[in-house]
């Protein structure tokens, strides 16, 4: 399975899930490291409980030569995400290599 297809897969159990508020940002196939990959970014109430919280996630995926799919992914409170000061996320996949 492509990194692609499980965001799909994953995407399809957020829009199941009408509590999450699940929104897509962004989602495409893309390559990392060489290697087929996606890059997939939402939102969404991961727990009820959170008082509605809204969560922002940026997931890039890829699978390696051995077949092993890596994910990177961060995670924050959506009303304080600003991706021009992220340096976590992209500091994780400027730096990251599969062991």
């Amino acid at each position: 399975m492509s990194s692609y297809e499980n965001f799909t897969g994953l995407e399809k159990k957020h829009l199941a899930n009408p509590e999450s508020d699940y929104r897509r940002l962004h989602l495409e196939k893309n390559t990392y490291q060489g290697r087929p990959g996606a890059l997939w970014e939402f939102t969404h109430v991961p727990e009820p409980d959170e008082g509605g919280l809204v969560r922002h996630v940026i997931d890039q995926a890829f699978v390696a030569a051995d077949g092993t799919e890596y994910a990177i992914l961060a995670a924050g409170r959506a009303d304080r995400w600003d991706p021009d000061k992220d340096l976590v996320f992209f500091t994780a996949i400027a730096t990251f290599t599969a062991g």
